[in-house]
């Protein structure tokens, strides 16, 4: 199953789609939200970031029934070699769902 799992995230090319998904997301906040995104990233150079791919899973729910499947994918987001925050993708098995959240940033990098 674990061997299926990866040829299928390998096949669909579901790394490429969740890391293409978290620069769009990064662009966006700082778009959105230019004050939040100076506070954290300040001087901090944005291509010294490092994108690292944390973990893959199948997702099943609801329990028992199980029609509604996702991977997940979660995505390390590192400067400097500490952790600065986390990203989750999801994509549906017939991917006709989408989502994804930036997890967690960590403050207070320019101190």
């Amino acid at each position: 199953m674990i061997e299926q799992l990866k040829k299928y995230v390998e096949e669909n090319m579901l790394i490429s789609e969740a890391i293409e998904g978290f620069w769009i997301a990064f662009d966006n906040w700082k778009k959105d939200d230019p004050h939040g995104y100076d506070k954290i990233f300040g001087s901090i150079l944005v291509d010294n970031l490092n994108i690292l791919v944390q973990s893959v899973r199948l997702q099943l729910s609801p329990w028992p029934k199980c029609d509604y499947n996702h991977i997940v994918i979660t995505l390390l987001i590192e400067y400097n070699n500490c952790q600065l925050g986390n990203y989750r993708y999801c994509s549906s098995l017939s991917f006709d769902v989408y989502d994804d959240d930036i997890l967690e940033i960590y403050p207070n990098l320019n101190k």
